[in-house]
């Protein structure tokens, strides 16, 4: 039986970006947090994800939280739990929040899933799609009710050392470089109606720590919406090595952004959104073959759709302007990319359609080999 304190602390699997922001987020409601780390040994991160080794075993460590890019904004300073998943006792794992890169969640989840107890609640915060139902599996054949729900988070933010007024420097920091919206929501309707209240608690907790959260409609289509837009802008600032505004403002860069939503726009027409598993939507010119083509941003109310591909990745675009795409920075910091679940699932999507994947399979291609070269003496 879990103590009441138990029962309010939040474990952030994860110490990247989100997870540091999300922990922050946390402290600043007034909650407990730990952070689980991957230990030494298998770690082959940098030291800017997961700082020293000294702080994988059960200590407390502080973590920095600039809640602006401004240089005049001053860090606020939590004190969290660090640990690997080593130093958890079974079944003591009562809220999680999985804070990976897309391509880790499912080893991340399964080394977790005898930490959690029998009515956990779990959200998770990957990118891209594919894995889902994986994940679903996977916690569905514990034979218990742990409560799965999902978040799409478009705040930005970065993993950096800080530094305090008073100079000293903190390397498990990150900084807030953008203000989105998250959204929540659960892709079993089987699930008991306590997973909605510990989502309305969660929801709370974020608001109440400086995030705008709420509750999803549609929490598939939410994220698919995401998963499109990243498919059109975080492959090509990795190629262009440019800001995410720089897709609008710069014409050779844009002309390539309007081709990729468009074909992008193609399959998010076709298909059927409030559900994850990817289906032809019933009764759809499209399942007979007849796929319309429409320019970008000239499709307002076609097939059910209020706005394209290419209006909704402007808008984010714009809105981020001055931002660095995840997937540019993982390129930078010669880390893996999340391309399986984005474009190069596109990919297979559109041809499992029989629609046109030039665009997409050549912005594929090219990242593949700009890491080709990269890896290069």
């Amino acid at each position: 039986m879990l103590s009441e304190t138990d029962q309010d602390q939040w474990y952030v699997l994860g110490a990247g970006a989100m997870g540091r922001l999300w922990a922050a987020t946390l402290c600043e409601a007034g909650n407990e947090v730990v952070l689980i780390r991957r230990a030494v040994s298998e770690s082959t991160e940098t030291s800017a994800n997961l700082g020293s080794g000294e702080q994988h075993k059960n200590a407390r460590t502080t973590l920095a939280y600039q809640p602006s890019p401004e240089k005049t904004s001053t860090p606020g300073l939590y004190d969290v739990s660090c640990c690997s998943l080593d130093k958890l006792n079974d079944g003591s794992v009562r809220n999680l929040i999985v804070a990976t890169k897309s391509y880790d969640v499912l080893a991340a989840v399964e080394g977790a899933i005898n930490k959690l107890c029998g009515n956990a609640f779990v959200i998770c915060l990957s990118n891209g799609l594919g894995y889902q139902q994986d994940l679903l599996d996977l916690l569905t054949n514990r034979g218990n009710t742990i409560q799965l729900h999902w978040a799409i988070c478009s705040d930005g933010a970065v993993p950096r050392l800080l530094s305090s007024s008073s100079e000293l420097i903190y390397d498990l920091g990150v900084t807030r470089t953008g203000q989105g919206t998250v959204v929540l929501g659960q892709l079993d309707d089987s699930k008991p109606i306590e997973s909605c209240h510990a989502s309305n608690s969660l929801i709370d907790l974020l608001n109440r720590g400086g995030l705008s959260a709420s509750q999803a409609e549609s929490i598939s289509a939410a994220l698919w919406k995401k998963f499109f837009i990243n498919c059109a802008i975080n492959g090509l600032t990795t190629i262009f090595r440019c800001k995410n505004g720089e897709l609008l403002t710069d014409q050779r860069y844009h002309e390539k952004f309007e081709r990729l939503s468009h074909e992008l726009n193609t399959l998010y027409e076709l298909l059927d959104i409030e559900e994850l598993t990817p289906k032809i939507k019933s009764g759809s010119a499209q399942k007979n073959g007849a796929i319309k083509q429409s320019k970008p941003g000239q499709n307002k109310g076609d097939g059910g759709r209020s706005r394209s591909v290419y209006e909704e990745a402007t808008e984010v675009a714009r809105a981020t302007a001055s931002n660095r795409s995840s997937m540019l920075q993982d390129f930078e910091a010669s880390r893996r990319n999340e391309l399986e679940f984005l474009n190069h699932y596109c990919v297979k999507l559109l041809e499992a359609f029989s629609l046109v994947a030039s665009e997409n399979r050549a912005l594929v291609e090219r990242i593949d080999a700009l890491y080709s070269k990269q890896g290069e003496p």
